[in-house]
């Protein structure tokens, strides 16, 4: 099961650089040829341009992250129970030990993140260590511990970068085609426009949407793991109750949402995970 869901994070990711390869491509293209009527240079420039970015976002990716979730680094003597208690779920899941992270909120969460099981990291809010016991505790730990052993978190760490990506070339499109708005090819700037209006829709639109089909499918996938490692769905179950009836947590960066244990927005349509009804649902027939 756990070799099956990687090699599927995998073809996800591989699926995700071909859509956004072409995306890149047309843009870059389209004003590369507007301006130098060379659509080559656009096309390499931009692809190259962009996977040194994604790059050198992926290679901070945990420290940014954190830093954005406002989240602490704890070690055994800070926060001995939780540490033990990662430790122990860690061994299970046969992964080496995360680092761990306290938020400072008074909301039920966890997010995990890392490129690869070797430098992930965990973290928790205050509130999941004051408001869960520690077979809901384990619940949660265990289904982070699933996505760091599935190599989910490399995929939405991908899709974040991606995302970053698409906004930083767009905004660079648009500055461009506003700077030509006072030169003789006014024609050719008013189309530049268009092509970056119909980039934003196109790839902003492709980018949430598979986002929230590929999150959505990981936390089913992530509970069933969770269950696989505590061998205890009522854990889980409870855990998921509990953040039913929190408030929603405000979370500064939007673009994080997909990361966390619960749901951190009121939108069932939009949000990166299924109905905790659902969740429960599907962890009883485990």
């Amino acid at each position: 099961m756990l070799y099956s869901q990687i090699q599927k994070n995998k073809r996800k990711t591989a699926i995700l650089f071909f859509i956004i390869f072409l995306l890149f491509s047309i843009i870059g293209g389209s004003v590369s040829y507007l301006s130098t009527n060379n659509w080559v240079i656009g096309v390499i420039g931009v692809n190259i341009a962009g996977f040194i970015t994604i790059l050198f976002m992926l290679h901070r990716s945990t420290a940014s992250i954190m830093k954005s979730a406002q989240a602490t680094y704890v070690t055994e003597s800070s926060a001995p129970q939780l540490y033990h208690l990662v430790e122990d779920m860690a061994m299970v899941a046969q992964i080496p030990r995360p680092d761990i992270y306290i938020i400072d909120t008074p909301e039920i969460n966890a997010f995990a993140t890392g490129l690869k099981p070797e430098n992930s990291s965990i973290a928790v809010t205050k509130g999941i260590l004051q408001k869960l016991n520690r077979e809901e505790l384990e619940g949660v730990i265990g289904h982070e511990m699933t996505h760091i052993a599935n190599h989910d978190c490399r995929t939405m760490t991908i899709i974040m970068a991606l995302g970053a990506v698409i906004s930083t070339i767009t905004s660079i499109i648009f500055t461009s085609s506003s700077d030509d708005t006072d030169s003789d090819d006014a024609a050719a700037g008013i189309i530049m426009f268009i092509i970056a209006l119909i980039f934003v829709l196109l790839s902003n639109t492709i980018m949430f949407f598979m986002q929230m089909a590929i999150s959505r499918s990981q936390e089913y996938s992530a509970d069933a793991g969770s269950v696989k490692l505590t061998r205890n769905p009522q854990g889980l179950i409870n855990a998921l109750q509990k953040i039913e009836n929190e408030p929603p947590m405000p979370i500064q960066n939007k673009n994080l949402a997909a990361l966390y244990f619960g749901p951190v927005d009121t939108s069932n349509w939009s949000s990166t995970h299924p109905s905790t009804e659902k969740r429960i649902t599907a962890l009883k027939k485990l």
